[in-house]
């Protein structure tokens, strides 16, 4: 619908989608089209959450450029929100993997659709809290 070619990112994806359930959850006009083309372009949504490509192609079939303003602002808005929080809250360490431990961290990271941190922190977290205290070890020694 729109002349214009936006792509949404794949780290953006999980922004975009949430922002479009809301709109097709609280507002059946948002898409501005009558009742059996929302219906069918609901079920094709639902279809191509699964995919980046097809999600992407889901919205420049459906989407007019207002649609794509409001996406980009609210994807925009997340940005800066995780920014600050990850600058203020969250300070950051910097570590060496080999490569086949990234391989395996970028791959599980796509799949999730998380950040390589968050990837750690969901999946290795949990063990952490239950284990007790952390053992000591050459990386952690100067903390």
């Amino acid at each position: 619908m729109t002349e214009r070619t936006y792509i949404i990112r794949q780290q953006d994806r999980k922004t975009a989608t949430t922002f479009i359930d809301n709109q097709l959850n609280k507002n059946p006009q948002w898409l501005g089209v009558t009742e059996a083309q929302y219906n069918a372009a609901k079920q094709e949504y639902l279809v191509s959450k699964t995919s980046p490509t097809s999600f992407n192609t889901w919205c420049q079939k459906w989407l007019k450029e207002t649609q794509w303003a409001e996406i980009r602002k609210a994807i925009n808005t997340n940005k800066n929100h995780e920014e600050e929080r990850w600058r203020y809250i969250e300070p950051h360490k910097t570590i060496s993997v080999t490569h086949h431990a990234w391989e395996i961290l970028s791959t599980l990271a796509l799949q999730d659709q998380l950040s390589p941190s968050e990837v750690i922190i969901n999946r290795l977290g949990k063990k952490l809290i239950t284990s007790g205290s952390p053992t000591k070890s050459r990386y952690n020694q100067n903390n």
